[in-house]
């Protein structure tokens, strides 16, 4: 028979992987998550009134949990009828429980916050609380060294991005760079392009006239040439 604080190590030592998060009897499709504006689900008990947080619940109801519950989200109700005032609260319950929000699966994004680890959100939620004895688990303290080793392995890779985007942002710069050098010269070499354009056009220009005085110089030499032969041949007579 175990005594308090053994069941308590027990529990403070068990794992993920030795809890069986849904049980068979309790798979369901569709869950409460919320009653109207009250972000959590309120219960009336027959001394007073809790409510329990769907989004701490993900893991029994079939779902991971992947990220740190937000505080509002988390945020608790608890009276007793004995301490009086529950005149207004009370009604309010009743009616929001006309107006529950029932889904397959919580779909409030901001209901958690991803860039926080649940583990890491846990172990400072146990700090808060105080437990009120001190754990000696094995497991424990190795599960606390695997959170330090993948911490740093986060900080490592957070590290390795960083600097690939400033080797990034160097080479975007140093393409820039070449790309503009790139189209000064080719806008340089659009304009010599069309200037050598120019020139093959006036050259073809100059060699049309000379092949037109060259012909009319091939015209006027045979005409000239016919009138000598003619005035030889008169001289003769």
């Amino acid at each position: 028979m175990k005594s308090k604080d053994e069941w308590s190590q027990c529990m403070a030592s068990l794992t993920q992987g030795k809890i069986e998060w849904q049980p068979a009897w309790q798979q369901r499709s569709e869950l409460i998550y919320q009653c109207a504006k009250f972000l959590n689900v309120s219960l009336i008990g027959t001394k007073g009134c809790i409510n329990y947080n769907p989004v701490l619940a993900q893991r029994q109801f079939g779902h991971p949990i992947r990220g740190a519950p937000t505080s509002y989200f988390v945020k608790p109700l608890l009276f007793l009828y004995k301490d009086g005032s529950t005149d207004e609260i009370i009604p309010r319950i009743r009616r929001a429980w006309d107006k529950k929000v029932i889904i397959g699966k919580d779909t409030r994004p901001y209901a958690m916050n991803i860039e926080t680890p649940y583990q890491h959100w846990l172990a400072e939620r146990v700090e808060t609380v105080k437990l009120h004895f001190r754990l000696n688990s094995p497991i424990l303290l190795e599960e606390e060294s695997e959170r330090e080793e993948e911490s740093e392995n986060i900080r490592q890779l957070k590290r390795e991005i960083e600097e690939s985007k400033g080797e990034n942002i160097r080479i975007v710069k140093k393409l820039k760079r070449e790309g503009k050098h790139t189209r000064k010269i080719r806008r340089k070499l659009d304009a010599a392009n069309t200037e050598l354009s120019k020139k093959n056009q006036e050259i073809d220009e100059a060699f049309s006239i000379m092949s037109k005085w060259i012909d009319l110089y091939d015209e006027k030499s045979h005409d000239l040439q016919i009138r000598i032969n003619d005035m030889e041949h008169l001289v003769k007579k």
